[in-house]
């Protein structure tokens, strides 16, 4: 999961998003960009890969989340 965090990173400094959006490690963001990536930025060749790894980070956040309320480590999420 960190490697493609750091690969979207990469692939979000191309495009026009705020420098505070930009924090991955933050649940916050990533739901954020992924409602409103494809707004200021539909035409950015990458939009559909970029929306992919956002929702598959976003997804991982959520289960990391649960299984954290069920009192639960996973180390492969996040």
């Amino acid at each position: 999961m960190e490697e493609e965090k750091a690969e979207l990173a990469g692939i979000l400094e191309e495009m026009d998003i705020p420098e505070f959006r930009k924090h991955l490690h933050r649940f916050r963001n990533t739901r954020w960009l992924h409602r409103t990536l494809s707004i200021r930025n539909r035409n950015h060749p990458k939009c559909s890969q970029v929306l992919e790894m956002i929702q598959r980070i976003n997804n991982a956040n959520r289960l990391n989340e649960s299984l954290q309320f069920q009192g639960v480590t996973n180390d492969r999420t996040l």
